[in-house]
């Protein structure tokens, strides 16, 4: 600290201290993120006592068999600044949980999007996924074995169940028209998953065929090794998936890339500071889906 200051000042510290709990996480205190940063209290309005009244609140509405939602979402606001500074400065994901435990449900985590971003996020998608059902389903046709099994399904199903068919088979098969894998992002088999990042686990299907006939399915949304998401359908899988990549700030993997960069830039028009143009391959199929 003398090479760099003899009048070392607040934030000074605070970068020392950051420093040293990057290379050493076992400093970490047990509680918020291992150092004090008066700033960010003053900017929020908030400090350690009032947030963990406000995680109790959580965590004690979260063991209730019905929360009360205007609680919960006042309780998340209030602790929302705070969550990002957490998150930004390396609190582990398991913890993360542990303290927001809501953030296990896809309405809140919908919601949590929702504060980052503006955006409606279930309304988006449904409005603006609808529009292009059709076409995402005959630039798959024929270049999957789960697209065969979507057609077995469909004609076997009742008229009425056709729409939401259409719509989960669209979403599942999406990837493919990038030429990304399904396994991927949705998967059906029941062993942990390869990768650490989001994927969604079909629950209590055997097959694809099932998942596209039943009308109520759940699914779970898989992180690092572990069950962190609830679901049922599996359109609230993956838009609980696709949550995970923000509220974690993390970057898309290669492997399905393209995929979620159409959900978030065309589907659900969502735009960061510094996102680059996106890719010929994206440009393409949004070109070809108009």
């Amino acid at each position: 600290m003398a090479q760099h200051t003899l009048y070392p000042s607040n934030s000074d510290y605070v970068c020392a201290v950051k420093a040293l709990i990057s290379k050493y996480p076992f400093l970490r205190d047990a509680e918020g993120n291992g150092y004090a940063d008066e700033d960010c209290v003053s900017s929020i309005g908030e400090d350690a006592i009032s947030i963990n009244a406000h995680v109790k609140t959580l965590q004690d509405q979260y063991k209730k068999t019905q929360p009360d939602a205007a609680i919960v979402d006042e309780k998340m606001k209030q602790t929302f600044a705070w969550r990002r500074r957490e998150i930004t400065n390396g609190i582990p994901t398991a913890e993360i949980f542990q303290k927001y435990p809501f953030l296990r449900t896809p309405s809140v985590l919908f919601q949590e999007m929702g504060r980052m971003h503006a955006v409606n996020l279930s309304r988006c998608f449904q409005d603006s996924f609808s529009k292009i059902v059709s076409n995402v389903l005959s630039l798959a046709k024929g270049k999957s074995v789960i697209e065969a099994h979507y057609m077995d399904a469909r004609r076997e199903a009742v008229a009425e169940s056709l729409c939401d068919m259409d719509f989960r088979a669209a979403l599942v098969l999406l990837p493919v028209i990038f030429r990304e894998k399904v396994d991927d992002y949705v998967t059906i088999r029941q062993e942990e998953p390869a990768t650490p990042y989001p994927i969604v686990q079909i629950l209590g299907a055997s097959n694809w065929k099932q998942v596209f006939s039943e009308k109520r399915i759940f699914s779970t949304v898989k992180m690092e090794g572990s069950e962190v998401c609830r679901a049922v359908g599996v359109e609230d899988g993956v838009l609980s998936a696709f949550c995970m990549y923000f509220l974690f700030n993390l970057a898309y993997p290669s492997y399905n890339r393209n995929t979620l960069l159409f959900l978030q830039r065309h589907v659900l028009k969502v735009t960061a500071p510094g996102d680059k143009p996106l890719p010929t391959a994206v440009v393409r199929i949004i070109n070809l889906l108009s």
